[in-house]
Order: structure tokens, then C-alpha cells, then sequence
């Protein structure tokens, strides 16, 4: 029997808003789908209103005073909670056996690597952090992705340092990996002071440069193409389009409050 020939192509498909159950329930449709198609598959999310994402392992009750009120999802992966609805929101799976499987500081660097080269063309100074964590000995995390900083998290010049725009997560399954990524773009003013942070258009404008989410996001999967070698393929419809009844059911797990409040 001949070896199935490498895919050609990096499919994306643009989903319209859904609540968060239904979000990770099509990112857990898309590692099915990378299996299937042989390669990365790409999804943006949007959502239908603000909402907290958890990481897979943070504990609910400690979430900030500044955060109540929100909608609630836990996700499969890993990192900090992420405050949706200012952000774009970039899944990517993959096969484990593909190259960019192989480790997870590789599927990093590819895809926020492509978007730093996005940002430097627009005169935005991004570059990929390179630091390890550093936290006192015995001290938790930041509960905020965006107040963490790991190798790989795409960050900007501000006049008082630095800012995080960009962060992800993965979840790795036998056979597939998932990199749940948040670009953020502008403050979240649906939150607090204490919960906002300043978002990539936000650090643009300030510096006198105008950007569009759409042709900021267009030229990233570009990019991301280009680096694996493959043809982007835009698709004409939502992931739910495809594997509308798969989605649901796979959405009823990030529904059920013993996942939510399972730490």
C-alpha cells in the first residue's frame, strides 16, 4: 500500500460568533480534522459575547473580583484565563507527526513568528519573547494570560516596557496538537481596570500607526501558509457548516458546570 502524499493545502475557515461552549467544542472538531486532512488546519473564532476562558488546570474559585459577571468556558488547553471579545481569536491543529507537532515551542514560534513579521512591516517593533518565567520561589502564576510572559508570546514596545499581545496554549492529544491562540487587539472594556490591557491597535495607535484587524489577520495566515509550505485555502463556510451536529455534541462537555468546575 502506498504512503498517503502530504496535503497541499492550509484550510481556514472564518466562524461567526457563538458562545464559548461552541467555540471549544469546533477547536475540538479541528484536531479531528487535522488527523483527516493529513496536515495544519486553521480556525478563527469570534464570540457572542465577553467571555472568560479558563485554562484547563486553573482554579475557578480564584477568579479575579475585576472578571465577575462574565460568560465562563474552561478550556482543554493549558495558560492563563483570557478575557474574549477584543481579541481574534487563531486555532491551529495538527498531526503529531507533522513537523510542527514534533515539540511544542516549534508550533509556537511558526505561527507567532509569521505574525511578527506582519507587525514589523507595519513599523510595530514585535518581536517573540525569549525570556524564561521568572517568579519567586513558590508563587502562582498570574491568573491573566496577559499579565504572564513565556517564550514564544509575541510582545510590543510601550513607553514603559513591554506589552503582550499575543499568547497561546496547546493541548496535546496521541495523535494531534491544538494551539489555542488570542491576538489581542484593543482594551476589553467590559472588564476593569485591574483586567484590561492595552491591545496591539491600541499600542499602534499610540505610536501613530493605523492597522485593520482584517488585513493584519489576512497577511498572518499568509504567512503561516508560507512557512509550512502550503497553499492557503480559504473555506466558504463556518467550521459548524461542515460538522454542525459533531460540534454540538462535542460542545455539551464545555457546557457541563462538573468541566467548569472541575478545579
Amino acid at each position: 500500500m502506498s504512503e498517503r502524499s502530504p496535503p497541499e493545502s492550509l484550510p481556514v475557515w472564518f466562524d461567526t460568533p457563538v458562545p464559548g461552549a461552541v467555540n471549544m467544542g469546533a477547536d475540538e472538531w479541528l484536531a479531528a480534522e487535522a488527523l483527516r486532512h493529513g496536515g495544519p488546519v486553521i480556525r478563527v473564532a469570534r464570540w457572542s459575547e465577553p467571555t472568560l476562558s479558563l485554562g484547563a488546570f486553573q482554579v475557578r474559585r480564584a477568579v479575579p473580583d475585576a472578571l465577575g459577571g462574565l460568560a465562563l468556558v474552561r478550556r482543554p488547553s493549558g495558560g492563563g484565563a483570557i478575557v474574549h471579545g477584543t481579541d481574534l481569536t487563531v486555532a491551529i491543529a495538527v498531526p503529531r507527526s507533522h513537523p510542527w507537532g514534533e515539540s511544542v515551542q516549534r508550533l509556537y514560534d511558526e505561527v507567532h513568528g509569521a505574525l511578527v513579521a506582519v507587525l514589523r512591516g507595519h513599523a510595530i517593533a514585535a518581536r517573540l519573547h525569549r525570556d524564561a518565567p521568572v517568579s519567586a520561589s513558590g508563587a502562582e502564576e498570574p491568573y491573566l494570560c496577559f499579565d504572564r510572559r513565556s517564550p514564544g508570546d509575541v510582545v510590543v514596545p510601550t513607553p514603559t516596557g513591554t506589552a503582550k499581545i499575543l499568547g497561546s496554549a496547546q493541548r496535546r492529544l496521541q495523535a494531534a496538537v491544538v494551539q489555542h491562540g488570542s491576538l489581542l487587539w484593543s482594551a476589553n472594556m467590559a472588564v476593569a481596570e485591574p483586567a484590561r490591557h492595552a491591545g496591539v491597535a491600541d499600542v499602534a495607535r499610540a505610536a501613530g500607526v493605523a492597522l485593520a484587524a482584517d488585513d493584519i489577520v489576512d497577511t498572518w495566515l499568509t504567512g503561516i501558509a508560507a512557512a509550512a509550505r502550503l497553499r492557503l485555502e480559504m473555506q466558504s463556510g463556518c467550521t459548524w457548516d461542515q460538522a454542525g451536529a459533531v460540534i454540538a455534541e462535542l460542545a455539551g462537555r464545555f457546557r457541563d458546570p462538573a468541566w467548569t468546575e472541575r478545579r
